[in-house]
């Protein structure tokens, strides 16, 4: 598989990366944080950062892959990706191709089989991550006009681990993002402090994500240094900081670092556990982007 590294990255170009990774912990709420405001004026971590790389959804002739290629890459650790994706066409400024992932109501994800009908999970682990000090994400979400938030849902995230754990153990730290009840915006932060995982809100009386349009989300975790609380996260919706948080513990001893993005993206109840969809509906994803440092 070829890897490239790009500086100045453009979302309709690259290559698919490496990839593989298994379907992560769940974690439970710990507790809710109110995120400070932040400064409007910060600059995104896409305009700072000069690597990047793209989970890209064509093969290097500029065809599409189909959802059987792209399970082939993820060596098996995933679930729902051979039923409930399509790559498609999407010829917007945000997306010029976009991963569908498909919902439906009932039912229960089996794990023998990886099958479940609502939802997606998996793992990107692109191997430059591994010695960077901050790491950044940004992708775009569609949500369809009459889209049904129900419990809320969980969306792309980054995530760490000890190098050298497993593809399958669990995650030292993540901060995945989510959608709530009517539509709120949040990320499930699980840190060396709050290993169950902690739900933190997005300020501006919590914000709430449009449906009907692209939404850009972007994010971005420093790491902190060993046995010290000086970790950031950062989060811009639409080029806008709307959460600016220090103080954080992501790792505690040296050999922990950036493992790459988990991917998973499916309605779930207040402790990130899978549940259906209240209606058949779908979300589309753009091409996913980290950057590093």
């Amino acid at each position: 598989m070829i890897i490239k590294q790009h500086k100045n990255f453009k979302m309709q170009s690259g290559t698919l990366y490496g990839i593989a990774g298994g379907v992560f912990g769940l974690a439970t709420i710990g507790f809710m944080l109110q995120a400070q405001f932040a400064p409007e004026t910060y600059p995104s971590c896409s305009e700072r950062y000069a690597q990047a790389g793209m989970f890209a959804l064509e093969r290097s002739s500029g065809s599409l892959l189909g959802a059987a290629e792209l399970q082939s890459k993820l060596a098996g650790r995933e679930w729902g990706v051979l039923h409930n994706i399509a790559i498609k066409p999407d010829n917007t400024p945000q997306a010029k191709v976009a991963m569908t992932v498909k919902f439906q109501p009932g039912g229960k994800i089996d794990k023998k089989t990886r099958r479940a009908p609502s939802g997606v999970g998996f793992k990107w682990r692109p191997g430059y991550l591994r010695n960077a000090s901050s790491a950044c994400l940004s992708y775009a979400v569609r949500l369809p006009e009459k889209f049904k938030f129900g419990h809320g849902g969980t969306l792309p995230g980054l995530f760490g681990a000890s190098k050298t754990a497993s593809p399958d153990d669990a995650a030292a730290f993540s901060t995945r993002m989510r959608w709530l009840g009517g539509g709120k915006i949040g990320v499930q932060a699980i840190t060396h402090d709050h290993r169950s995982g902690h739900l933190i809100a997005l300020p501006d009386k919590w914000l709430k994500i449009p449906r009907g349009q692209w939404v850009q989300i972007e994010q971005e975790v420093v790491l902190n240094s060993p046995s010290q609380n000086d970790g950031t996260l950062r989060i811009w919706i639409d080029g806008q900081l709307h959460l600016n948080l220090g103080a954080l513990v992501f790792l505690k001893k040296p050999g922990t670092g950036f493992s790459g993005v988990i991917a998973d993206t499916h309605y779930a109840d207040s402790a990130m556990e899978w549940v259906p969809a209240p209606a058949a509906t779908e979300v589309k994803l753009s091409p996913m982007i980290v950057r590093w440092n």
